[in-house]
């Protein structure tokens, strides 16, 4: 009965109810969401053994009781579609600026290399802006539009110094790096960001490895077990000593002990240490004193456009 139904023409009965021409009748009840209706919830029977009118009532109580328990997934299904396609027109419009900061040789104070930052119109942190992508699913979809962004920005930089950008694992581990990466590379440090845990750091060291030309970075050393760790499975050639380690490194014997150490395993492993969020000169010249040779943060330079 069911499959010939399902190619019968129905005739109108009354309000919410029709005959299939067989022996059956269905009752059509709208699914109600907040904002109006979001579906129909249908009932078919038998006309000897349910009246219609019957049905009916039987299809507006369903339609109730199904309407509470999916119209709050509807509902938030479709605010995160707002929230994607606002986020998608602030990245289409291109509603944020490139901006690059000095990173400083600390023996002569000359710039030896910037690190490129996001900067959004609307003024919301870097930080928060790409952890809502991530929440959104669209991650790797705005990550790419700002580094192409930086990449491109950066082709005015001097030609003995080197850019670094920040580069979440995922888009490492999907293999769209190499997509988005110029041609030449021989200036570019890739910096892996710590927006996200990395759940197999050996296969994403690996694939660091396939991206001939690339240097590459571990921000925050020090900041956790799973940076260390990074540091020991990945081999950057760069290590990027946390900020926090560095704010009132002068006053701090344990800070000062993990910057020597890290200065120590940086030559023996023949990569850069770089102290980041430098603020005082009293920092500076803690830093200095055990061994670390280069800088970066605000007493050194801001991030900032590049000058056109």
């Amino acid at each position: 009965w069911s499959e010939s139904a399902g190619t019968a023409t129905p005739t109108p009965l009354g309000p919410g109810v029709c005959s299939l021409g067989l022996p059956g009748t269905v009752a059509i009840a709208p699914l109600e969401g907040n904002v109006g209706p979001v579906g129909g919830v249908v009932l078919a029977t038998e006309a000897a053994r349910h009246p219609s009118a019957n049905l009916l009532s039987a299809a507006i109580d369903f339609a109730v009781v199904v309407g509470a328990l999916i119209t709050p997934e509807l509902e938030r299904q479709e605010a995160l579609d707002e929230a994607r396609d606002r986020l998608r027109d602030i990245v289409r419009t291109s509603a944020f600026v490139p901006h690059y900061q000095p990173i400083v040789d600390l023996r002569d104070r000359t710039t030896v290399g910037y690190e490129g930052l996001t900067r959004w119109s609307d003024g919301v942190r870097a930080d928060l802006r790409f952890a809502e992508a991530v929440e959104l699913g669209i991650g790797p979809e705005v990550e790419r539009a700002t580094l192409e962004a930086l990449v491109e920005g950066a082709a005015d930089l001097a030609d003995d110094t080197w850019l670094s950008v920040n580069v979440s694992p995922s888009i490492v581990m999907a293999g769209h790096l190499a997509e988005v990466l110029p041609e030449n590379r021989t200036r570019l440090v890739v910096e892996l960001t710590e927006h996200e845990p990395i759940d197999d750091v050996e296969r994403l060291a690996e694939m660091l490895r396939e991206l001939p030309g690339v240097r590459f970075a571990v921000d925050d050393a020090g900041a956790g077990y799973a940076s260390l760790r990074k540091v020991l499975e990945i081999r950057p050639d760069i290590v990027k000593l946390d900020c926090g380690w560095t704010q009132e490194i002068e006053t701090d014997p344990a800070r000062q002990a993990l910057a020597r150490g890290l200065a120590g395993f940086a030559e023996e492993q023949h990569c850069q240490l770089v102290a980041e969020g430098i603020e005082t000169e009293a920092e500076l010249d803690t830093i200095i004193e055990l061994g670390v040779p280069l800088g970066q943060g605000f007493l050194l330079g801001k991030p900032a456009p590049l000058p056109r």
